[in-house]
């Protein structure tokens, strides 16, 4: 029996992050889907939930981001899924949603918060250490 590599989803509507993301996760032995819209993605994982997902914040609108990791929390087929937030609405557009708190972080549906430009050495590491925790221990 072949053991399959885990699975994760980016979800971003800038191509170019996607591409490199997909190209880093890649190499780090991960296998790999990427969406533009959050409607894409929903209706794929939906079909073939995945081990992550990656997400941007501001796509199709503002708070595109938070309302797709609410979605994805929301549905009983989908809510074990750990979400990664990523986005760069700080040094673009002002806004601070940084997490202060393990109860910030939670209130984003997120297991972990990462800003643009990302360092992936960081990156690649949380997404080991999340995809190597046992079920129970996601908060």
């Amino acid at each position: 029996m072949t053991h399959q590599p885990p699975s994760i989803v980016v979800l971003d509507d800038d191509t170019d992050f996607l591409d490199l993301n997909a190209r880093m996760l890649q190499r780090a032995g991960y296998r790999v889907r990427t969406f533009s819209t959050s409607a894409q993605a929903m209706s794929a994982i939906l079909q073939d939930p995945p081990d992550l997902i990656i997400t941007d914040l501001m796509m199709e609108n503002l708070d595109s981001g938070f309302t797709f990791s609410q979605a994805v929390k929301d549905d009983p087929r989908l809510k074990s899924v750990p979400v990664i937030v990523i986005t760069a609405m700080t040094s673009q557009r002002g806004y601070d949603f940084r997490p202060r708190t393990q109860d910030d972080l939670a209130a984003m549906n997120a297991e972990a918060f990462f800003e643009k430009p990302v360092d992936y050495d960081k990156l690649i590491a949380k997404v080991h250490e999340i995809l190597n925790k046992r079920p129970g221990e996601l908060t």
